[in-house]
């Protein structure tokens, strides 16, 4: 299905059914980088198919999801960004003590609406939500529905993939935004230090001992180094628009996932203390490989697009009204709604989640 809809054109995008984007990154500082680890295998690195060169995840698809929602959170004020206001999400008070309680939403939880927070809440949100969305029972699921559903709560959640585990199997929506980074030739660089202890430098009596940080302890470190480091992103137009929504929502779910690319790639991207990239505009910077040539837009431009399609999504009622639905977490509620082990791995698969952080 190739889309025709001006939801597109505005962008130059008609007939498009996947947009592929080029960013070419640099080290801000040396030549160094501590890419993404993982654990018992550190970071993950391979050939390319018929060369020799080294392949090197600097950061993966999780990772770079948990980014691109990053950009949207206010994390001081807890709240989305001024741009998104009026955007539609759940907020979770959770109660972890008498009379304390930490803020969560759906923006920043790992599995987004299918985050256990939201699931095991007080009130009858979740039941309400599966009815509405068609998912409540083992019957087939009507994706169109289930995606208006979504939308109407939290259109993050299209853009970035949710599975409903524990409501019904199949009620899944994958990720319409992909990204990766990857470092082409790629050489590893092994050094090493020591922890020196100026008062104690060998081990001393029982609980004065390295395990609890007393002497000198040394340790060994790996960086890497690539001859070209590169962001990619991935938008499936085509699955946004098998979800047969109405034409203000797909041009707001279009504007919002090219607002995210500009805005990581603009913010600069300090993934860890020895990992912080900027765009290499000496290397030709942003760049569509599909549809060749297609200029990615800059930041002021979409955030002018995404504030007039939020504001038609508001207005023709696609929106959960008020946009941010308030629920309540407690201790008592924990576990309400149980998954199997498959269901839970099944989820962090296709939804993501949180990674490197």
């Amino acid at each position: 299905m190739i889309m025709t809809t001006t939801a597109k054109d505005l962008w130059g995008l008609g007939g498009t059914r996947r947009l592929y984007l080029e960013a070419p990154l640099r080290p801000v500082s040396g030549e160094l980088i501590q890419p993404t680890g993982f654990p018992s295998i550190g970071a993950a690195h391979f050939r390319k198919p018929g060369s020799h060169v080294t392949m090197l995840i600097v950061e993966s698809e999780q990772s770079m999801a948990n980014r691109l929602e990053g950009v949207c959170w206010d994390s001081a004020a807890q709240r989305p960004v001024a741009d998104l206001e009026g955007m539609p999400y759940v907020h979770v008070d959770v109660q972890v003590a008498r009379g304390e309680t930490r803020p969560t939403s759906s923006l920043t939880e790992a599995h987004r609406l299918h985050s256990a927070y939201i699931v095991d809440a007080q009130g009858t949100f979740m039941k309400d939500f599966a009815e509405e969305a068609g998912i409540a029972d083992d019957s087939p699921v009507d994706m169109q529905r289930l995606a208006r559903t979504v939308f109407k709560y939290d259109p993050n959640s299209l853009v970035h993939g949710v599975f409903f585990a524990n409501l019904n199997g199949r009620a899944r929506l994958t990720r319409a935004l992909y990204a990766m980074i990857l470092g082409e030739d790629a050489e590893p660089v092994h050094y090493g230090g020591v922890k020196v202890d100026h008062i104690q430098s060998s081990r001393g009596a029982a609980g004065r001992d390295a395990e609890a940080g007393y002497g000198n302890i040394p340790y060994a470190r790996t960086l890497w180094t690539c001859g070209r480091i590169r962001a990619s992103f991935t938008l499936d137009l085509d699955l946004l628009q098998s979800y047969g929504l109405p034409e203000e929502a797909l041009r707001f779910l279009v504007a919002l996932s090219l607002w995210k690319i500009r805005r990581l790639l603009d913010g600069g991207m300090r993934l860890r203390t020895l990992c912080d990239l900027e765009t290499d505009d000496d290397s030709g910077g942003i760049a569509a490989r599909r549809p060749q040539g297609w200029p990615l837009p800059p930041l002021p431009d979409l955030t002018a697009a995404l504030r007039e399609s939020l504001e038609a999504c508001r207005r023709a009622g696609l929106f959960a009204d008020p946009p941010v639905t308030r629920l309540m977490w407690t201790e008592a509620r924990a576990g309400a709604t149980r998954r199997t082990k498959e269901q839970v791995a099944a989820s962090q698969e296709e939804g993501g989640f949180v990674a490197d952080r």
